[in-house]
């Protein structure tokens, strides 16, 4: 790549290249890459970051010598083009293969010129293979040739013909410079010749560098720096040129309001020096500048000026009107707002006082002060009420205006009814006899379908459903207008506890006073008197059956049970389901008074079948005796 910096006469021929006096040139090489390794040049050299970062600053030619493909060119593929940010595309010209295949899907080359708006503006890429050789002295790259004559074109055979400085005669200039090689058998010459494709305007061309002088530093300004009472519609103006004949200035002029570095462009790029802004402020300090740029894209800005605009008159508020509600209205919401028409001739911020009183036509009484909005929530009103209410409008200089009196009268109160259904909580059924209330004492008792309804004041509530072995639900913030129906629907959870058997059959009538049994009073029981057959046999009691309403699950049985001064041994149960199938049974040793107690895994239990074991010391009647039985209710 050396090569083509300067001049060359590698190869047995002479060429001229890129000027290092015209350009700052910079190398971007792998062998000069900190990582390098020589066995792994692919890997270790230069990044593609570093590529990237050089575009964006602008550079204006990039020449590449490595590999490509389609889809991506000096290291930089299709999903790195958003990367890019330069405001000057540049020219690429790229001895790589394929980075030029235009009748692929779109190749990486019109990626770079046409699918982006900043990366290049012009490129000579192949379309296929290109041909070079980046470590010998004297390459054997055929793509090297034509990359060379190209150059000499623009920078060596342009002196003599100016048409050679543009990119299709150079490009064509290269290709004529190395036809030879085309016809002496040289078959990959050949191949590149024809491959070797410029994408782009073939008439842009290179320019020639000339000694500039940039524009003269805008001065002299008006309105003068510091001016104030400077009226809305001024124009300012100010002295610029350029030391250089023939060079075009234009100017961009930027203003901006209480910032002393201005950055709002209101012109761009117009010739004259002088510009009348759109639209100021009263009483506003404004700063400017202005930057002149000439042919040569050299610019110099002034320094920030700045003046200060005339006091603007003031007018005072509109008068409130348009009230809502209207004035006299009746029958209006107790949960109506205020509203009305407002605003300002001089298009001031404008506050408004709200004054409100009950029954009073000269309304004394603040509710709200210095809002900006110009709706008023006076939270709930009295029922058959008149209010009276006045605004007072208020601008950013202090002037005030009151509106009128206006008047309103509230709705009249009508009673709402609160209604709904009961349910249990795990059953879903509707339950009778709960009774549903408000914290003012309202109430009512729902029937066997579960419905209630209250006839209530307008108000907000706190409504409670309970009965007894349910735990109460409380329902709070419920509010009922005039005449409103409130549908409200409870669900129960029952309340878990001990609770006595409701049914009980002894099956082999022998239990006495079976009733006993679960009275809740420990010191009675139900006995069961056996005649027992020999000398200190074991004797089983008749099954005794009990059990609960349909609609009640247990989840666990506790019972007392003890035979007179002897020995009660055991205890047999069943439980069951709705349908008396047997879901669990127990057998096992039980000689005391305490409580025994049984927890079922299953939830959906709903009656037990018990008996007891019991052995006799003499010769006698039997009698164990069941003192308490209980049922655990569950949700």
């Amino acid at each position: 790549m050396d090569q083509l910096i300067n001049w060359c006469v590698v190869s047995g021929y002479f060429t001229i290249g890129i000027p290092s006096s015209t350009y700052n040139i910079d190398t971007l090489y792998d062998r000069d890459w900190p990582t390098f390794d020589p066995d792994d040049p692919e890997n270790t050299g230069w990044p593609k970051e570093e590529l990237i970062t050089r575009i964006n600053d602008n550079v204006h030619i990039i020449n590449h010598l490595g590999h490509a493909n389609y889809e991506s060119t000096m290291r930089i593929e299709t999903s790195d083009l958003s990367e890019f940010t330069n405001s000057q595309p540049c020219f690429i010209y790229s001895q790589s293969c394929m980075a030029g295949g235009f009748d692929q899907e779109d190749c990486i080359a019109e990626h770079l010129l046409v699918k982006t708006n900043t990366v290049a503006f012009a490129g000579i890429w192949n379309t296929r293979y290109g041909v070079g050789d980046r470590f010998l002295l004297f390459p054997k790259g055929f793509s090297q040739h034509f990359n060379r004559q190209f150059w000499d074109a623009i920078y060596g055979e342009s002196i003599f013909d100016p048409l050679f400085s543009q990119l299709g005669p150079a490009h064509y200039d290269a290709k004529h410079d190395n036809i030879f090689r085309t016809k002496h058998g040289d078959e990959i010459n050949r191949y590149v010749y024809y491959e070797l494709t410029l994408f782009g305007d073939p008439q842009l061309a290179f320019k020639t560098p000339v000694e500039n002088n940039p524009p003269y530093q805008p001065s002299n300004p008006f309105p003068a720096h510091g001016a104030t009472d400077v009226n809305l519609d001024i124009t300012l103006s100010w002295t610029g040129g350029d030391p250089d004949s023939g060079d075009t200035v234009t100017y961009d002029v930027y203003l901006e309001k209480n910032d002393a570095s201005p950055d709002a462009l209101i012109a761009d790029d117009i010739t004259t020096t002088s510009f009348q802004p759109s639209t100021l402020d009263f009483e506003s300090t404004y700063y400017w500048k202005v930057v002149a740029t000439d042919s040569y894209d050299e610019s110099t800005t002034s320094i920030v000026w700045s003046f200060t605009t005339i006091d603007e008159p003031n007018n005072p508020p509109y008068e409130p009107s348009d009230p809502s509600p209207s004035d006299g209205a009746t029958g209006v919401s107790i949960d109506a707002w205020l509203s009305w028409t407002g605003g300002d001739p001089d298009g001031d911020m404008v506050r408004y006082d709200v004054y409100l009183e009950i029954g009073d036509p000269s309304p004394d009484v603040l509710r709200s002060y210095n809002q900006l909005s110009t709706t008023f929530d006076p939270g709930t009103l009295q029922y058959g009420t008149t209010y009276y209410w006045m605004i007072v409008a208020r601008d950013s200089h202090g002037a005030t205006t009151p509106g009128d009196v206006w008047y309103f009268t509230t709705e009249e109160a009508t009673p709402g009814t609160i209604q709904g259904y009961v349910y249990d909580y795990t059953t879903g059924d509707p339950i009778g006899g709960v009774t549903v209330s408000t914290n003012a004492g309202d109430y009512d008792q729902t029937d066997d379908s579960g419905f209630y309804s209250m006839s209530v004041d307008p108000g907000t509530y706190t409504v409670t459903a309970q009965k007894l072995y349910y735990d109460p639900v409380y329902e709070y913030g419920v509010s009922v207008s005039s005449d409103e129906v409130v549908n409200l629907d409870f669900d129960l959870p029952v309340t878990p506890r001990w609770i006595s058997p409701v049914a009980h059959y002894d099956f082999d009538e022998m239990w006495i006073n079976e009733e006993l049994a679960y009275d809740g009073d420990e010191d009675t029981a139900a006995g069961c008197p056996i005649h027992d057959s020999g000398w200190s046999e074991w004797v089983w009691t008749p099954w005794l059956f009990l059990r609960l309403e349909d609609t009640t699950r247990i989840s666990k049985v506790r019972f007392k049970a003890w035979e007179d001064g002897i020995h009660c041994d055991g205890v047999e149960m069943k439980v069951c389901d709705k349908q008396y199938h047997s879901k669990y049974s127990y057998t096992g040793f039980f000689d005391s008074m305490e409580w025994e107690v049984h927890d079922f895994t299953d939830q959906n239990i709903y009656c037990v079948y018990i008996k007891f074991k019991v052995r006799r010391l003499l010769w006698d009647v039997v009698t164990p005796d069941l003192y308490e039985f209980e049922f655990f209710q569950v949700p």
